[in-house]
């Protein structure tokens, strides 16, 4: 009922800003960043399926619809032939079952759609404006959940199952509480790998927009600390990628002296902690053996990948040998042999489409970070980097609440660049 009254709340709010001409793009966005939940029946029901009727009526009351752009057409259709592909590979094994789950990946090609229309194209830093917005606030409201997690883990869980979800994902044992408090942190997320991937988002997009404010430091300073309280290894193998990345394509800005001296002494730093990399380990890890065991993929982040890539008893293992039997479509996306179909975006893809849906995917994803770097807006770049390293660990390349925000914006960002040519 509270997620009800909050959807009500919230598109009655969005409703008198179309109508007063005013500001809505940050609310539109931020629907994809909190997505609280419907009870209807005995389950529960993602609000994406709301608003996509809802972002409907807006367009038809809206005044001067913005046109749909070309890149967010082309995404679309990329989005359509990958459920294509998807009933195409399940025919070989039958479709029982399928359809409630073409329902779940369908209902993100109508909220792509009019989002893009909603929002509009023709403004970068109004664009920027509205998605920075959206960031911020979703950022205050994990921190207050991360803060009830490691505070009062059980009333905010209650919380949580009362508005995003019913399920046993979130479950604190005895074994996961440290003194009363959570040993990992979730925010409003159901898995602490989402709460990481989110922080990676803010960060990454504000490494590209410190100068424009002295308040974004702090900000991603915040991100950061969130990022690190999920203990997860996306977090903890991403952020030094995403730093990698940024040091690298921008090597010449960061050749002065003040950028020097911070270079020099962040490097002082690392070598310092790899020296003595052990002993640190051994005193977090007697703080904190979850801590200990997620900081010690620093030294060797490929084993991080073993639970899951692993031939022998890695959790994907069973799929291996169903991909290479059905390698051009897959089998679709429900399990034919009790396989499991999780935590890895090109196992996934390749399992429900086979070749033809991960090409389809990642041309997406190095079209636009070939642009990104053509324009030089490096916020895409980043942020696509970040969905991509991810997907190693979540299967959020495609079809996924944890990238549809970060995917729109930066297909908005490059029609805009095109437009106005940056």
């Amino acid at each position: 009922m509270i997620s009800i009254l909050i959807l009500l709340g919230w598109s009655l709010l969005l409703l008198l800003k179309l109508l007063q001409k005013k500001e809505y793009g940050g609310l539109v966005f931020l629907t994809l960043f909190i997505i609280p939940t419907i009870p209807i029946g005995g389950g529960r029901y993602s609000a994406l399926y709301y608003w996509a009727f809802f972002f409907l009526l807006l367009l038809i009351l809206k005044e001067g619809a913005n046109k749909v752009p070309f890149f967010i057409l082309q995404y679309s259709f990329s989005l359509i032939l990958i459920i294509l592909i998807y009933i195409i590979g399940s025919a070989s094994y039958g479709i029982d079952g399928i359809f409630s789950s073409l329902i779940g990946l369908i209902k993100y090609i109508p909220i792509v759609l009019e989002v893009a229309c909603l929002i509009g194209s023709n403004d970068l830093k109004r664009l920027n404006h509205c998605f920075e917005w959206s960031l911020n606030v979703s950022l205050a409201v994990n921190v207050f959940f991360v803060l009830g997690q490691l505070l009062f883990p059980a009333a905010i869980k209650t919380v949580l199952d009362t508005i995003f979800y019913n399920d046993e994902t979130i479950n604190f044992t005895a074994e996961e509480l440290i003194n009363g408090a959570a040993i990992r942190t979730y925010g409003i997320f159901n898995h602490p790998a989402m709460l990481a991937i989110f922080a990676l988002v803010g960060v990454a997009y504000y490494l590209n927009h410190l100068s424009e404010k002295k308040s974004n430091i702090f900000i991603m300073v915040v991100f950061i600390i969130i990022g690190f309280t999920a203990l997860s290894k996306t977090f903890i193998l991403g952020l030094p990628l995403l730093l990698f990345v940024y040091f690298i394509y921008n090597t010449n800005r960061l050749l002065n002296a003040k950028w020097l001296f911070i270079l020099t002494l962040a490097i002082a730093v690392v070598i310092i902690v790899v020296l003595n990399f052990d002993v640190i380990i051994t005193k977090v890890y007697g703080y904190n053996r979850y801590m200990g065991y997620y900081l010690r993929m620093l030294k060797s982040p490929f084993d991080a990948f073993s639970s899951r890539y692993s031939v022998n008893n890695g959790i994907l293992s069973q799929n291996y040998d169903l991909i290479k039997k059905n390698l051009i479509v897959g089998v679709g996306p429900v399990s034919v042999q009790g396989e499991q179909i999780l935590d890895s975006a090109p196992i996934v893809i390749l399992h429900n489409g086979g070749i033809l849906a991960l090409v389809t995917v990642l041309w997406y994803y190095f079209k636009s970070i070939i642009i990104s770097i053509k324009y030089k807006y490096t916020t895409i770049l980043y942020l696509l980097v970040v969905i991509l390293a991810s997907g190693f660990g979540l299967p959020i390349w495609v079809f996924h609440n944890a990238s549809i925000g970060v995917i729109i914006y930066c297909c908005l960002s490059i029609t805009c660049m095109r437009k106005n040519k940056i």
